[in-house]
């Protein structure tokens, strides 16, 4: 029987494409560099694959973070640095959390039928904090988990491990992963011996190990 309900944040609980649409003028007028709606498509356009190479640990997150934004800036026709960008990227990120459809209601109902329910994230602790309150989601979440406070990001057995150790090593049988990443949330649960559900937040229905698959958030509650 299923206890624990381990969830990603970004794109499966909260909306990380349209959050970062809000917080990416507010760091570039900050930073005092000009903003153009050109930004978010280069942002993904250089970010994107950066993370498909975190997911499968050909770099870390941190090395991420020490570049993306350099490389985008670089992109956008000047020079930056890239680190302070970044750390000012993740403080505007805070303050913006667009909550996915269903979130809400899915996280009311595990609480209510007495999961634990754990917040599994590749970010900043903080940050996760921060924004799951300002979603009006905190009141639901037990335990937060994130690769910046481990040192080690999902698909990574250390980062599972950790997991489990803060939570005093409940039985895998009892666990569940869920996310919308099939490298990060489904491989690295299933290689951690997790069960796992794949929220495919964008209908791809592509090829998949997990083992359940929805689309909408509402969907998990007819399976724990």
């Amino acid at each position: 029987m299923i206890k624990y309900a381990f969830f990603d944040v970004d794109n499966t609980l909260i909306d990380f494409q349209e959050s970062a649409k809000l917080a990416m003028p507010r760091l570039f007028e900050k930073m005092g560099y000009p903003y153009n709606e050109e930004v978010p498509k280069i942002y993904h356009k250089i970010g994107d694959p950066l993370w498909a190479a975190v997911e499968r640990k050909e770099i870390t997150g941190k090395y991420l973070r020490s570049i993306r934004w350099g490389l985008i800036c670089k992109e956008l026709g000047f020079e930056c640095d890239s680190i302070a960008m970044e750390a000012e990227y993740a403080e505007q990120l805070s303050n913006f959390a667009v909550l996915i459809d269903g979130a809400d209601d899915l996280l009311k109902y595990l609480k209510e039928k007495g999961y634990t329910v754990v917040i599994a994230s590749n970010s900043y602790k903080d940050q996760q904090i921060r924004r799951t309150k300002l979603a009006g989601i905190s009141q639901y979440i037990d335990a937060y988990f994130t690769s910046m406070d481990i040192g080690f990001e999902k698909p990574r057995i250390e980062f599972f491990n950790a997991c489990f150790e803060g939570l005093g090593y409940p039985p895998k049988d009892e666990v569940i992963m869920i996310g919308d990443s099939l490298n990060a949330d489904v491989a690295g649960g299933k290689e951690a011996g997790i069960k796992t559900i794949w929220f495919d937040k964008f209908k791809t229905h592509a090829e998949n190990d997990a083992d359940y698959c929805v689309t909408s958030l509402r969907d998990i509650m007819k399976i724990l």
